[in-house]
């Protein structure tokens, strides 16, 4: 529908979007075993309720109200951690192993609008898996899941998950035109995110370690990082063991009892933002910890919401410390 060539209005052009099977993805619920202390710490905040952590299990007890647990990285109602799109089918579900309160899950969806719309699940009072089917509203782009106590009393749950559905996209017209959306409520998820080569610091067949590392960015939102070592064993100290049973543990190895939790040895980081920057906005973050490596790749991954509020994202430096660890004395033929 072309605009008239004395008109400001843009031109606009429709189209069929056949419907075609979407893929399943993987569980986008980060920390799904509660192994993660600063995940379950911000997890633990919760008006009207309290959270404990044993291994791989939360318990969400009411104290007043009808509190919600979020299952997002920070606990905060403005974080939003699922990546959605329009009419997109998902299966959230958590496995509950006790329970004494009328319970339901709730999807939190931010729309392209700036405002949030919540989709509810059935309430449920019994053990067991509780799955239940969600699709995703015209404009959604992200989403967080909590779990809701409607009434006095505690549920205890493991192995929250989020996955999409393998299902057939809906049959849809689109209508394409140029916009220039200038209010602030107007948003639009950008996902930036980049990994680096593997580097072996000219030295490929010596021990390395990694003192620090850190990057030089400007964000008004959490940047996720990772620290990559090209190693596909992870170890695995006493300290590690201490909070999960032995029946949890016998889930894993003799050599590894933690491998059920699928351990690996990257080092993963959430950082958060500056509340006060530097003049230009730019500030520096530490990543990770100390460690022992041959070659090692970084993944730097921050976000905007398209706005003035939430960006522009701009990253200028990786600073890495390195020292040689050991030389390589073994031979083989």
């Amino acid at each position: 529908m072309p605009a008239d060539s004395n008109s400001s209005d843009a031109s606009q052009f429709f189209s069929a979007s056949r419907g075609t099977m979407q893929s399943v993805s993987s569980n986008m619920i980060t920390d799904s075993s509660f192994s993660d202390s600063e995940i379950k710490t911000a997890r633990s905040a919760v008006t009207g309720g309290t959270v404990t952590f044993s291994g791989i299990s939360a318990t969400f007890t009411r104290v007043s109200g009808t509190p919600t647990m979020l299952l997002n990285t920070t606990g905060e109602t403005t974080d939003y951690d699922l990546r959605v799109s329009t009419s997109q089918q998902f299966t959230a579900s958590i496995d509950v192993s006790a329970i004494s309160a009328s319970t339901q899950i709730d999807i939190v969806w931010l729309l392209t609008s700036g405002a949030t719309s919540t989709s509810s699940s059935a309430t449920f009072s019994t053990t067991g898996l509780k799955s239940f089917d969600f699709t995703a509203p015209a404009g959604a782009i992200l989403g967080y899941m909590g779990v809701k106590l409607n009434a006095a009393g505690a549920v205890t749950f493991n192995s929250p998950s989020f996955i999409r559905k393998s299902a057939v996209s809906p049959f849809n017209i689109m209508k394409t035109t140029d916009s220039y959306p200038i209010q602030t409520p107007t948003v639009e998820y950008i996902d930036c995110h980049f990994r680096t080569k593997s580097y072996d610091y000219r030295t490929p067949s010596n021990f390395k370690k990694l003192f620090w590392a850190g990057i030089d960015v400007k964000t008004f939102r959490e940047v996720r990082t990772e620290i990559r070592p090209v190693s596909t064993v992870a170890p695995v100290t006493w300290g590690d063991l201490e909070a999960y049973t032995h029946q949890e543990l016998e889930q894993g190895k003799f050599g590894n009892p933690l491998s059920w939790l699928n351990v690996t040895f990257a080092v993963s980081n959430i950082l958060e933002a500056d509340e006060v920057m530097s003049e230009n906005g730019r500030y520096f973050k530490k990543l990770g910890k100390a460690l022992r490596f041959r070659q090692i790749s970084y993944v730097v991954r921050m976000s905007t919401l398209g706005n003035s509020v939430s960006g522009p994202v701009k990253f200028f430096t990786l600073t890495t410390f390195v020292a040689t660890k050991q030389e390589v004395v073994d031979s083989s033929t």
